[in-house]
């Protein structure tokens, strides 16, 4: 639930559902950071940015994933939508 609100306040979307899928460690102006990383099905492409939270995004066809500069683990994504699938 808690994901489901902080999403819509970040960017105006609602998903259907969202899946744990990764682990990211990172930083972010000096300060060390640990994201979950969900992935889920939008209800809608109507994006609404928190200006205080980001400055861009763009969507991505999940065919052209690995061409993406990215962190993101694009073979745990793949490997869901599969399972997902069945």
């Amino acid at each position: 639930e808690a994901v489901h609100r902080e999403l819509f306040e970040e960017t105006g979307l609602q998903v259907k559902e969202l899946v744990p899928v990764d682990l990211w460690r990172g930083e972010h102006n000096g300060t060390k950071i640990l994201s979950l990383v969900f992935v889920g099905e939008a209800k809608t492409k109507d994006v609404v940015l928190s200006p205080r939270e980001h400055k861009d995004f763009r969507w991505v066809p999940s065919k052209d994933l690995k061409a993406v500069d990215t962190d993101f683990n694009v073979e745990k994504w793949c490997l869901w939508r599969t399972l997902a699938k069945k």
